[in-house]
């Protein structure tokens, strides 16, 4: 079986644009954890040092029955 060189050169295409791809989606997968991490940081900071909620719901109602303030 013989192979011409046009042949080579689509395989060669081919395997450049794979190994590109994989190069890539590699890069894009490491940020996506970088930046997953630093939210996770400041989730923290923003949550333990300011004394903000940890969850972004909303507020539980205070207890019935209770007259705390009078």
């Amino acid at each position: 079986m013989k192979f011409s060189i046009r042949d080579l050169l689509f395989v060669t295409v081919i395997v450049a644009m794979a190994v590109a791809w994989w190069l890539d989606h590699r890069r894009q997968a490491n940020e996506i954890k970088k930046l997953k991490e630093q939210w996770l940081v400041k989730d923290f900071i923003w949550s333990d040092v300011y004394g903000l909620p940890a969850s972004l719901g909303p507020a539980p109602n205070p207890p019935r029955g209770l007259d705390a303030g009078k």
